[in-house]
């Protein structure tokens, strides 16, 4: 499922205050607070496409700019959401990127932000292989590949 964010002044829905587990931007190099925050299954995902060139070749470097949990977590080490920064010309797009974490084995949604020129951004998963064939279990790149596949489409939309 892909959502956009809606309308003017609205923005992606956070859970409950006290339910963020990391809010600030980092690059490469502070990449393992926020994947120490994540769910542990996870950490392996997002670590990967912080080593990923692909994703890190567009004019900067991806960053983490927040990620909470969808359920209450006490120990600050159940975030299943974040938002990634992801270079693309120059520039960087923001993707909330959310995963379920009682179904990790599901490809996340995606929340894709009206504030940039390309509002209307709604890839068709026929065009993503990522999404259609997730299996986080065997291959730790497959955000980072999915990552890709939604560059590429943004770049053709």
């Amino acid at each position: 499922l892909i959502i956009l964010a809606g309308g003017e002044g609205a923005g992606p829905v956070h859970g409950p205050a006290g339910l963020c587990c990391y809010e600030g931007a980092m690059s490469a190099e502070s990449a393992k607070s926020a994947c120490w925050s994540l769910v542990p299954a996870l950490a392996p995902l997002v670590k990967d496409c912080f080593l990923n060139d692909r994703l890190n070749s567009h004019g900067g470097i991806i960053e983490v700019l927040k990620t909470s949990s969808s359920v209450d977590s006490e120990n600050g080490r159940n975030c299943d959401r974040l938002v990634m920064a992801i270079p693309y010309c120059g520039t960087k797009v923001e993707w909330e990127i959310l995963f379920d974490q009682n179904h990790l084995t599901r490809p996340p949604d995606f929340i894709f932000s009206l504030e940039d020129d390309h509002w209307e951004f709604n890839p068709a998963p026929e065009h993503l292989p990522s999404l259609t064939h997730w299996h986080p279990t065997d291959d730790t790149a497959c955000l980072s590949s999915l990552l890709e596949e939604l560059l590429r489409q943004y770049r053709s939309h």
